[in-house]
């Protein structure tokens, strides 16, 4: 018995020291590291200047422009990442890649930006229930544009496996967008969050825009319908999630505005920005590794071992990381919020249990995005959106936890993404 135990305990300790992903996430681990930092720090200042009432609406706006964004973006950049690492040995394929994304992105940030200009009475009163953020609203294609061409280059240097470069622009987009919303946000509070917001990426645009100008020297800008086929079947994948993501937080924080109030979805907001920045320690890797290894994987055996492992890895680390969130929920309150979000307390632990599921059913999810399996993952993201709304407007309006529905909602979400996995790559 002693010696299983012990032979168990090697196999963990092997697994977790030959594991790429790790090896991935430790390479990554310097912009991850500044990223928390600087998430929990605005997440501190956002409360103490704004409230839970105001962090609810910023969280709207960043919906509004999140949802702007992906749809300016096309859904290409997964696109990207699988085209550029499949043509290492031809950069003539990588060069019209990138210049046909660059081209059909542009265009559509300009024509989404246009939309909400002509739009902009109609977009303020629907996010804000007021005509008095019209003139930030109109100024989002600034956002739009910047967020996209950015997005894109990430893509690029993803896909041609520039790590250090990649972690470079990363810390630079997470330094640059914080001290530009500390400035607004010390000068004009709330309204100027909101202008902050437009401006995240203009540092990182810049210095891109500079790049890509060396990058294009002595090329022509080409745009190619061949091209933007090869990108289609991720754009669509990747644009319907980015839609739905953002478009269902949005409904969700005004379902609980509508039963409760304001506040409430400002508490509700609060708890998701702890989500974002601690997942973000575990899943900020994900896509640099899961989706280039997938695509290079051809083999069910493989396959199946590379999901076993990570998801036995991801498991045990996110079990101790829910465990610590839950544990220290009240000083989190207290050194990140103020007096206001004390009664944040009681929505933590259906909020890490969905956080747990939710990092689990990623995993399948990028290997679907990776091998093209268009239809089901369309069915899974749907799903889940509708899932997420209804359970949310029937549990928040019953008088219900207003974080039971996320928990629930991720462990039924997770049982769908493992029946879809066994059922295309279980039996082969």
């Amino acid at each position: 018995m002693r010696n299983e135990n012990e032979l168990k305990k090697r196999t963990i300790i092997e697994l977790f020291k030959e594991s790429s992903l790790l090896k991935t996430t430790l390479k990554n681990a310097s912009h991850v590291v500044v990223r928390f930092i600087l998430g929990f720090l605005n997440i501190k200042i956002l409360a103490y200047l704004v409230g839970p009432a105001g962090m609810a609406m910023v969280g709207q706006f960043q919906n509004f422009l999140q949802l702007g964004a992906n749809i300016s973006g096309l859904g290409f950049s997964n696109g990207i990442v699988k085209n550029i690492s499949q043509h290492q040995e031809s950069p003539s394929k990588q060069h019209l890649i990138i210049s046909t994304a660059l081209v059909a992105v542009f265009i559509c940030a300009l024509l989404v930006g246009i939309a909400v200009l002509i739009g902009a009475h109609f977009f303020s009163v629907y996010i804000f229930k007021s005509d008095e953020y019209v003139s930030i609203v109109r100024f989002s294609g600034v956002y739009f544009i910047s967020s996209s061409i950015v997005v894109i280059y990430m893509a690029l240097l993803n896909g041609l496996e520039k790590l250090s470069r990649f972690i470079k622009i990363n810390i630079l987009l997470s330094t640059s967008g914080f001290v530009i919303a500390l400035l607004a946000i010390y000068t004009y509070q709330l309204q100027g969050v909101l202008w902050a917001q437009l401006f995240l990426f203009l540092v990182a645009f810049i210095q891109v825009i500079i790049v890509l100008k060396h990058y294009f020297k002595g090329k022509k800008i080409v745009f190619s319908f061949v091209a933007l086929s090869s990108l289609s079947n991720y754009g669509i994948m990747a644009l319907v999630s980015g839609v739905l993501g953002p478009l269902t937080y949005f409904v969700i924080r005004r379902i609980i505005a509508n039963a409760l109030s304001w506040e409430v979805a400002g508490m509700w907001e609060g708890l998701n920005k702890i989500s974002t920045n601690y997942i973000a320690l575990v899943s900020m890797s994900f896509s640099y590794y899961f989706l280039p290894t997938f695509s290079r994987l051809t083999n069910y055996t493989e396959i199946r071992s590379e999901i076993k492992r990570s998801l036995v890895i991801l498991i045990i680390v996110l079990i101790c990381g829910a465990l610590g969130v839950y544990w220290t929920k009240g000083f989190i309150i207290q050194l990140l919020f103020t007096n206001h979000f004390k009664s944040m307390e009681g929505l933590f632990f259906w909020q890490v249990v969905g956080d747990f599921f939710k990092i689990l059913s990623w995993v399948i999810g990028y290997l679907f995005i990776a091998k093209e399996k268009v239809k089901i993952y369309l069915y899974t993201e749907i799903s889940s959106s509708l899932l997420q709304i209804g359970m949310a407007y029937f549990f928040i309006n019953a008088g219900f936890n207003i974080t039971m529905y996320y928990g629930l909602e991720n462990m039924i979400y997770f049982g769908i993404m493992l029946g879809c996995y066994h059922w295309y790559f279980g039996k082969r």
